[in-house]
């Protein structure tokens, strides 16, 4: 219980310090140029690998939940003076599936992380391969939450969660054996998972709140009079 506390804390700050740093790359970025068309496609480019996941995530999960995806976009466009980083439309049949596919994208980041620790990819010998890797842990973990529909759903999916850990607990309660494969099994199993993914989230809050204070930084100190 303790790991999972702890994890859901550290998901929650960088879903805070990732989306503050996002407002400031713009005006960070705006203090060169005043292209808003300029400054769009750099951020989405900075983004681009995270984005792929994160809609290649929501397309495999409507189609394993037999949802029919209408459209998907995984290039940057501008609508209403504002940048989508990409899309997945699918037909929306029951809350359910559609909940699952709108938080696919933060499993989807943690499945990479785990990857990375599975293989031990890093840090690798190679000082560009690590870099490379690091930019890569960055950009996937900034857009793990991009969406605020994907937010919504992440809501509507908490009473759903709470529910079935009701059922899980009152079902260990009355049977032994089922106690012992939820805890000793499954339990593992999950610290398992949190403990292989939970250095990269620490990464990932640490790359982003440098990043955050730097932009602040040059933000404040290129304004002074």
């Amino acid at each position: 219980m303790f790991y999972l506390i702890l994890f859901s804390g550290e998901l929650l700050v960088l879903f805070f310090v990732s989306r503050n740093l996002t407002t400031y790359l713009f005006h960070f970025f705006r203090l060169f140029t005043k292209n808003n068309h300029v400054i769009f496609f750099v951020i989405s480019l900075l983004y681009f690998p995270g984005t792929l996941l994160h809609e290649m995530s929501h397309y495999i999960v409507a189609v394993s939940c037999m949802l029919k995806v209408t459209d998907i976009r995984i290039f940057p466009v501008i609508q209403s003076g504002a940048v989508r980083l990409g899309s997945v439309s699918f037909e929306r049949k029951d809350s359910i599936r559609s909940i699952i596919v709108g938080i696919a994208p933060i499993a989807g980041g943690m499945l990479f992380f785990y990857f990375i620790s599975v293989f031990s990819l890093f840090p690798p010998h190679s000082f560009p391969l690590s870099i490379f890797i690091i930019y890569l842990i960055f950009s996937i973990s900034s857009t793990m939450f991009s969406s605020k529909k994907d937010m919504g759903d992440l809501l509507y999916a908490i009473p759903f969660l709470l529910l079935i850990g009701g059922a899980l607990y009152f079902a260990a309660s009355y049977s032994p054996r089922f106690y012992y494969l939820a805890n000793e099994q499954v339990g593992q199993g999950v610290i398992q998972f949190i403990q292989g993914i939970h250095k990269y989230i620490i990464i990932s809050i640490i790359i982003n709140s440098v990043f955050l204070i730097s932009a602040k930084a040059a933000i404040t100190i290129w304004r002074k009079p």
